[in-house]
């Protein structure tokens, strides 16, 4: 996890546009990463699309398994300074943990220089070519977190299931003042991959751009963009925001849509619960900017025992677009309550250190954007006793001018039990129980969205219910 600690200074924001934005939780994400087993918590969750479908998470520290189902309970110190997760597209709620396997304890880390190395690694973002993906990560030491040095993974990704495919880990040559590789934009047309970095600046992040050919090596000298053109020299490299007042969090995205630009981060709340909770955009004609136009696009109010956690590092992942909707992720870390006086022995809520996961529909963040569902299906609705009978779900009356709706589950074995869950727009569960029927009524307080999920085993469905 990335920590920044200083003295909480309130910063002059500029005014946001006051649209009010209709981004919502995405809870089929959210609970895609409620694992029990494997990992089970961490932050970073910057994920690299592979061209076989497949999805790598690069992951920050970590808790491996010692899960505890009765009360949702996870160690108060995690196991591993890093991890990576696959995610399949035919069953996206499956994923294949990524550890040493060779090693026990720490050592499990699969991003590391050696074993019991004091330094520690954590991810930025990467890109696929060909059978190899390319990933960024950041070397630090101390518990300042004082950073050492930028460094590439080479992942072999076919049957990546453990670190054995982690084929290099190589440092560029670099100026430990600059991180690059926080965003990675594969650029086809222009010819180049462009690498996005930052360096500090007192107490914010200034965001910067580096490039290099799609034919070279990344390990090859690289371009950095100085604010009139490109350079090789990398102490010449400029911030590519319009304004100074504008700035960065340690973890941001950039994305090519529609020969434009778009850049996504969270305020930076200096790891303070209530602080830094909104999630914005900026725009551009060209990679290196300038970027305007900042809109808000989320507030983020998670709260726990009424307490606002601790949030920070929101990323986009665009090829989750759905619906033209834009999939962002979050991360938590606990509350400003210290549930862990004793880290050694105590545990805590495991959902204090899961990642979250919103939709931005992208014509809020531009009028003009219409893109078409990459292809990453939902799950499959498939028996889950093997039989070829197709499940379904329908629910009805949806609108409901009520706060009645029935839920009919077809060729679902509900003599297994089938789990309902209905939570709000924010997030919130506002009904959970069990059926054994394959037609269920359930009443709602209130009007608006809410998302039902239908579990059975290891199966989801999400379904909308609109309540006038």
């Amino acid at each position: 996890m990335r920590f920044l600690i200083v003295c909480v200074i309130i910063l002059r924001v500029p005014d946001l546009l006051a649209q009010v934005s209709p981004a919502y939780k995405d809870v089929i994400f959210t609970e895609y990463f409620r694992r029990t087993s494997g990992w089970t918590a961490s932050d970073a969750t910057i994920s690299v699309p592979l061209p076989s479908g497949k999805t790598i998470w690069l992951m920050g520290d970590s808790y491996i398994d010692n899960y505890n189902p009765a009360d949702n309970t996870i160690p108060c110190l995690f196991q591993v300074r890093n991890s990576m997760l696959v995610q399949d597209i035919l069953n996206p709620q499956d994923f294949i943990t990524i550890l040493d396997n060779a090693q026990t304890g720490v050592n499990r880390t699969p991003v590391k220089l050696q074993n019991n190395d004091t330094t520690y690694f954590w991810p930025g973002h990467g890109y696929a070519k060909g059978d190899t993906a390319i990933t960024f990560w950041q070397q630090y030491s101390g518990a300042d977190y004082t950073h050492v040095k930028n460094y590439v993974a080479k992942v072999y990704t076919p049957s990546f299931t453990d670190a054995s495919g982690i084929k290099e880990l190589t440092p560029l040559s670099l100026p430990a003042e600059f991180e690059f590789g926080t965003s990675v934009v594969v650029d086809s047309s222009a010819h180049f991959i462009y690498a996005y970095g930052f360096k500090k600046d007192w107490i914010v992040f200034r965001p910067l751009l580096a490039r290099f050919s799609m034919d070279q090596d990344v390990l090859a000298p690289w371009e950095f963009f100085d604010g009139a053109g490109w350079t090789h020299d990398v102490n010449a490299v400029q911030q590519i925001m319009a304004s100074t007042n504008d700035y960065v969090s340690p973890s941001y995205s950039v994305l090519k849509l529609q020969n434009k630009y778009y850049m996504i981060s969270q305020d930076i709340g200096f790891l303070t619960c209530g602080l830094g909770r909104n999630i914005c955009s900026w725009e551009s004609n060209a990679p290196e900017g300038p970027f305007t136009n900042k809109k808000l696009l989320y507030t983020i109010e998670d709260k726990y025992k009424g307490e606002y956690m601790i949030t920070y590092n929101a990323t986009a992942h665009p090829e989750f677009i759905k619906n033209n909707e834009l999939l962002i992720s979050y991360n938590v870390n606990g509350t400003c309550t210290n549930y862990c006086g004793d880290p050694f022995n105590n545990r805590y809520d495991a959902d204090l250190y899961r990642p979250k996961f919103i939709r931005v529909p992208l014509d809020f963040i531009d009028p003009t954007l219409n893109i078409p569902d990459p292809v990453f299906p939902n799950p499959p609705i498939t028996d889950v006793t093997g039989e070829n009978a197709t499940k379904k779900i329908s629910v009805y009356p949806n609108p409901s001018e009520s706060n009645s709706v029935t839920i009919n589950l077809e060729n679902w074995k509900t003599t297994l039990g089938v789990r309902i869950r209905v939570t709000n727009i924010y997030g919130q569960t506002v009904l959970e129980e069990e059926t054994r029927h394959s037609l269920k009524t359930i009443e709602l307080t209130g009007s608006g969205l809410f998302f039902l999920t239908i579990q059975c085993d290891n199966e989801y469905h999400v379904e909308k219910i609109i309540i006038q």
